[in-house]
């Protein structure tokens, strides 16, 4: 077929990039990953550079996971005068269904909450239009969702470090 172009999305692994001096930039820190891994900086996609409540930054990058290897193979990499840690990110399998963390909508066996607000868990309204406190399906307790960093679970999934690898199950 002619005049079809597509786009082939390919998998990235994540990484974040902690403890960076508030000046550095985003070309000095592309610049810093491909002295220290040898990653050409055009294969390094920045996703987020913020500043923490400590005032240092916080990166979130991107790479081809066929480049992965070199950032795993680092604890810490020296961007400017500063030893940073890296830490792979993860993204944790969650369901759409029951609203848990762990396993997929098509393996969920548990009770629908599709029609729940995914802040609360009530019925009737919306996330968007919510003025309930959020509430935890894994956790559960008030407080957080379950899709965010405030989660503990979430937290260890995101950074690689659920029980032996494995996510934790929902009871």
């Amino acid at each position: 077929m002619q005049g079809i172009n597509t786009t082939i999305r390919r998998k990235e692994n994540f990484f974040t990039i902690a403890n960076l001096d508030p000046g550095v930039s985003e070309k000095s820190l592309r610049e810093g990953i491909k002295s220290y891994t040898g990653i050409p900086e055009g294969e390094i996609d920045i996703k987020v550079l913020r500043t923490n409540k400590h005032g240092e930054q916080v990166a979130t990058i991107a790479v081809r996971p066929s480049k992965a290897e070199e950032l795993r193979r680092y604890g810490t990499i020296k961007i400017g005068w500063t030893r940073c840690p890296v830490m792979e990110r993860y993204a944790p399998v969650r369901c759409f269904k029951c609203l848990k963390l762990g396993h997929s909508t098509y393996e969920c066996k548990e009770e629908s909450r599709a029609a729940c607000c995914y802040n609360c868990l009530k019925t009737g309204h919306t996330a968007a239009n919510c003025n309930n406190k959020a509430y935890c399906s894994v956790c559960k307790e008030e407080g957080h969702r379950m899709d965010r960093m405030a989660c503990p679970a979430y937290r260890a999934l995101v950074y690689g470090r659920g029980d032996e690898g494995e996510p934790p199950r929902n009871e």
